[in-house]
């Protein structure tokens, strides 16, 4: 069955590691929110796919090969089309993580992070609205470490957050690792119903509509660390 784009986020990987890039185009095409475009594995072919391949978002390893990244990063940004970049990050990589920040990169996700934050990751970059499509990439004002940080929390949020139980939070920290129902239940010591009890409660406090938007919400206020 051929996939419907529509107005899709156009994504193209920089990596020289094949399976890094396997992994990733299996990621994308799991969903039908972004699809790969293209696949480079040198700093020349990012620097000239940035000129012309018309990518909404650069998926940048940080580990290439004998590559300055650093500059790297800062010649993607000054290229005419100036696509959003997106580095796949290892832990650890602290330092090389603040010095691409500063470079330009628009936001980070760390390699032993689950699909759905980099899923999660790629829509709020590009400022996807849940259920609406894709619309003009806007270039976050702030960034961090460990995913996107955006504008200061608005009051709303603030409240909503403030809602939030202790154990709701634990929840919110199991889904950003990846965990299921069953998982998180075993790693609480709770039953599935009440964890499917705790994530409705979850859902309408924070006024999102399922466990990828709560994803996206969760990174942009910072409720999701480093795993």
């Amino acid at each position: 069955m051929t996939r419907d784009l529509g107005d899709a986020i156009k994504v193209l990987i920089v990596s020289d590691n094949h399976m890094i890039r396997a992994g990733i185009r299996m990621i994308l095409e799991s969903q039908s929110t972004s699809y790969l475009i293209g696949e480079v594995a040198t700093a020349h072919a990012a620097v000239d796919a940035a000129n012309h391949a018309q990518a909404d978002i650069l998926l940048v390893d940080l580990d290439l090969s004998g590559v300055d990244v650093v500059d790297l990063i800062q010649q993607l940004t000054h290229t005419p089309a100036t696509p959003l970049i997106l580095v796949l990050s290892n832990l650890g990589d602290d330092e090389l993580v603040r010095q691409v920040l500063r470079a330009g990169a628009a936001g980070v996700v760390l390699k032993v992070q689950p699909p759905a934050v980099l899923h999660a990751a790629i829509e709020s970059l590009c400022g996807m609205a849940p259920k609406k499509g894709f619309t003009e990439p806007t270039r976050p004002p702030r960034l961090s470490i460990n995913g996107i940080v955006p504008d200061p929390a608005k009051p709303q949020d603030v409240s909503r957050i403030g809602s939030l139980t202790r154990r709701e939070r634990e929840i919110i920290r199991l889904l950003g690792k990846g965990l299921k129902n069953k998982d998180m239940a075993g790693q609480l010591g709770i039953s599935e119903i009440t964890v499917r009890h705790h994530l409705s409660n979850i859902f309408s406090k924070l006024e999102v509509i399922d466990r990828q938007n709560l994803l996206i919400y969760a990174h942009r206020n910072r409720l999701i660390e480093m795993v």
